[in-house]
């Protein structure tokens, strides 16, 4: 009987490094750190898929209006050469102002891949947490879990060894969730 006391003692003890409390904690804070870094970084995405947004229809109002004073001139041009020509020096301007919203669309464009790898990262590095959370969380249970079956062994008591597993899934839950937007952010990015 003390041997068998010993083994499970030894099985249950809830101050090995695996299932110590200041593991826990340190798990906790990273993942909560993740979870804000991941916020923050979703954020800044958003922001700038909804400017790289706004500078290619800035860039498409443009170049339509472009076209438009390049239309005129063509009209114009067997008449009144000199209103041709005015026409054009509009044109000139308006089509650069739209190259310039362009290029502004397409360098947002890049910044957005960046963070968006940034995103995904940060999403892999708080899952990894996560599975590590709920791998402490069943260790520590079933280290609870022996340790009441040692005390009852102990006592010489009838024991279920069910009744003693304990829960199997309290993990640290996550204190946000942001799937849904990480997809559709990616849906704006590659729209």
């Amino acid at each position: 009987m003390k041997r068998l006391i010993h083994i499970i003692m030894g099985l249950g003890r809830e101050d090995s490094p695996e299932t110590s409390p200041g593991i826990e904690q340190r798990l906790r804070e990273a993942q909560q750190s993740l979870e804000a870094q991941w916020a923050s970084t979703l954020a800044e995405l958003s922001a700038q898929v909804s400017e790289r947004n706004r500078r290619r229809a800035e860039a498409m109002r443009l170049d339509a209006h472009a076209q438009s004073m390049r239309e005129s001139a063509r009209a114009a041009l067997p008449h009144d050469e000199s209103a041709a020509r005015e026409h054009l020096v509009q044109w000139a301007r308006v089509y650069q102002a739209s190259q310039d919203a362009g290029a502004q669309a397409e360098a947002l464009d890049r910044q957005c891949q960046a963070v968006e790898l940034r995103a995904l990262d940060l999403r892999r590095r708080l899952d990894e947490s996560r599975r590590n959370a709920h791998t402490l969380s069943a260790r520590r249970n079933a280290a609870r879990a022996q340790q009441r079956l040692a005390d009852a062994v102990a006592a010489g008591e009838d024991h279920d060894p069910a009744a003693c597993a304990g829960p199997t899934h309290d993990c640290i839950a996550p204190s946000i969730d942001l799937d849904q937007e990480l997809s559709r952010l990616r849906d704006e990015l590659n729209g």
